[in-house]
């Protein structure tokens, strides 16, 4: 990338720095978008987090219990344990009917694992609306199966035009999330040459401006130079 941007600022003709600057638009535009995905599986990871981790593995009166009672270390590793079959599928076509929907999740999974994978549950996240597409948390049997089919997600795009807008994501604790989402600004950020931060507290300033933080997630956005 920075031997392109001095064939940018010196060597490419006039045509040419005008396409390489549409594209330079592009790229930012995909970040912007992945930035937002991103916010929305943050949001997910917090909903299954607070709401369905505990309720699938204790009776309501011991879950209370567990929350005022058990060490914040034993909830963490409740919640790693809980999640580590999980995974999202965004994008799969609302149908009050589940077994229509549920027989597209399996169909999804098995095209992309490229054999039969083992469904322990299903189920959509949020109410239903007819404007919306919830996404699915899909329970695996075995944690294979869950690594494979996030390694062959990419198969999707060969699929037909239903799992070609199906987006597949691992079902992360929020904290995690957010870091490799502040990974990622940083280094989309020292790309575009700036000044970067990363302060006390997962804490992301980019030319003294503070853009994202692992506890409060986005604040502003990592902006490109506009230089050559």
């Amino acid at each position: 990338m920075d031997n392109l941007d001095k064939m940018h600022s010196s060597k490419l003709p006039k045509y040419l720095r005008r396409a390489w600057c549409d594209v330079k638009k592009i790229v930012n535009q995909i970040d912007n978008k992945i930035d937002s995905m991103q916010d929305v599986l943050t949001n997910v990871s917090a909903y299954i987090h607070t709401n369905l981790a505990l309720c699938q593995t204790l009776s309501p009166r011991s879950a209370a219990e567990h929350k005022t009672s058990a060490p914040n270390s034993a909830r963490q590793d409740l919640s790693t344990q809980s999640r580590e079959k999980n995974v999202i599928l965004f994008g799969v076509p609302e149908n009050k009917i589940r077994s229509q929907w549920n027989r597209c999740v399996v169909d999804i999974l098995d095209f992309v694992a490229g054999r039969r994978v083992e469904i322990e549950d299903a189920f959509r996240l949020g109410v239903f609306c007819v404007d919306k597409c919830r996404p699915v948390l899909v329970k695996l049997k075995n944690v294979w199966d869950r690594r494979l089919v996030l390694s062959n997600s990419y198969h999707l795009q060969s699929g037909d035009d239903v799992m070609k807008k199906v987006f597949v994501a691992a079902d992360e604790p929020v904290d995690v999330r957010r870091k490799k989402v502040l990974a990622r600004l940083k280094r989309r950020a020292v790309e575009n040459k700036q000044h970067v931060v990363e302060g006390d507290n997962d804490c992301l300033y980019v030319d003294g401006q503070l853009i994202y933080s692992v506890k409060d997630g986005k604040v502003g956005t990592v902006q490109p130079d506009h230089n050559g």
